[in-house]
């Protein structure tokens, strides 16, 4: 049978596995990632029992009672932070918007801290309009810019950009240009490689940009690499029929995320100007972020940071995002679902969080699962529960269970209605 992976953004639809008695006795297709994934399912290591501390120690609860603790910590909360989201289904995501609205909550995920601007930058240029299955069949020039899909997103060049044939890439690779752009030398295989210096990227693409409009050399340039690989590059981009951007977090966590768009969409326009299709899109991790912000707009208005109030549902992601929230002290408790923000948020807000009373939900035991009051065991999206995700591109996916959870165990969506039932 076939199932969709829930690994990373890519949502590869094609996995095969074998089942045997209730267990996967094999899959076929999956990478390293989706492999310990599913490894995961039916590992001793599986975080399975609901466990809350209590005078310093803890003490198993059946999932009825964790769902009531949680509950009435949430109600007995001033202000409660929900946080996480990109990890779990559409359904499960709808779900906590109506809890936060319940409990005029904050409500935010980790795409405030990078991928969010980026996302909704991408979405209002129209690049969405495009799809992975449109770039694998027309795509002829894929540049990897601040990315490392050989060693992050590892089916993204063999499944969809770079080694399949399409209809006008008849050969494959043969008929495509590669080009890599970034700081080191990474794992990812290119016809071009650019090696930057650390915040050039901006000038690069201004001076791509303007050798694309004019033909000419720009007057000054202030970058490390020589101006004739920069014509090279100009030369490709502009001898190409259909350019496919990815970026990643080398772009956008240098500290000049709005300035590096900024400059990369005015090369996807110079492009288009130039009779050559162009689209750029970023390439988030957490399999289901476009899925967090279209449920959040679809609901909401807004795509993250919001501030559920009585009088409505306020977005000002410079004091509603996750960290200002607990930098400044303003959430006295938090719910974590299918996310690890103490390992991944800057370290005040990280310290902080900690030291709130809050429950996590995830299928294995984290960082933030290790230091939470309430530990929630869930089941794996996509593998033991349905629903709904989009991919990286914006398509809709849909989730099938393949095997059944350990007893006990529920979904997010499951448990979430479970607490939102106690309020």
């Amino acid at each position: 049978m076939e199932v969709t992976c829930t690994g990373c953004s890519l949502l590869c639809e094609d996995i095969k596995i074998i089942v045997e008695n209730g267990r996967i006795v094999k899959d076929f297709g999956s990478c390293i990632v989706g492999n310990e994934k599913l490894r995961m399912a039916f590992s001793p290591e599986r975080f399975k029992e609901y466990l809350a501390v209590e005078d310093g120690s803890l003490k198993r609860l059946s999932g009825d009672e964790m769902a009531e603790k949680v509950a009435e910590m949430l109600k007995s909360s001033r202000k409660p932070l929900l946080y996480g989201w990109c990890n779990s289904t559409c359904e499960a995501i709808s779900l906590g918007l109506k809890l936060a609205g319940k409990l005029n909550a904050y409500f935010d995920g980790p795409l405030s801290l990078y991928y969010g601007y980026a996302i909704m930058a991408a979405r209002e240029k129209g690049f969405y309009k495009t799809t992975l299955d449109d770039v694998r069949e027309n795509a002829d020039h894929i540049i990897f810019w601040g990315a490392n899909p050989a060693e992050t997103f590892h089916r993204h060049m063999s499944k969809f950009s770079v080694f399949p044939r399409g209809l006008k890439a008849e050969r494959g690779v043969e008929s495509r240009i590669l080009t890599v752009v970034d700081v080191r030398k990474t794992r990812t295989v290119a016809h071009n490689r650019l090696i930057l210096q650390p915040g050039e990227d901006a000038a690069l693409m201004e001076a791509l940009t303007y050798m694309v409009e004019t033909g000419q050399y720009p007057g000054e340039s202030k970058l490390s690499l020589p101006l004739r690989r920069i014509a090279s590059l100009v030369r490709d981009l502009k001898n190409s029929s259909f350019v496919a951007i990815f970026y990643g977090l080398g772009l956008l966590g240098s500290g000049k995320a709005e300035e590096n768009l900024s400059a990369l969409h005015r090369l996807t326009d110079a492009l288009e100007k130039a009779g050559v299709r162009c689209v750029a899109m970023p390439l988030p991790g957490h399999y289901n972020s476009l899925g967090f912000i279209e449920t959040c707009l679809k609901e909401t208005g807004h795509p993250y940071a919001l501030n559920f109030t009585p009088s409505g549902v306020k977005h000002s992601p410079a004091e509603t995002s996750v960290v200002p929230i607990l930098v400044k002290g303003e959430a006295d408790a938090a719910l974590i679902v299918s996310s690890n923000p103490l390992a991944s948020l800057p370290f005040k807000a990280a310290q902080t969080l900690a030291s709130l009373p809050f429950a996590a939900l995830d299928y294995v035991e984290t960082l933030t699962v290790k230091h939470a009051k309430y530990r929630v065991p869930v089941a794996i999206s996509g593998l033991e529960t349905g629903g709904t995700a989009l991919r990286l591109d914006g398509v809709e996916m849909k989730l099938n269970p393949a095997v059944e959870p350990p007893e006990g165990i529920l979904s997010d969506e499951e448990f979430l209605r479970k607490v939102y039932e106690n309020l």
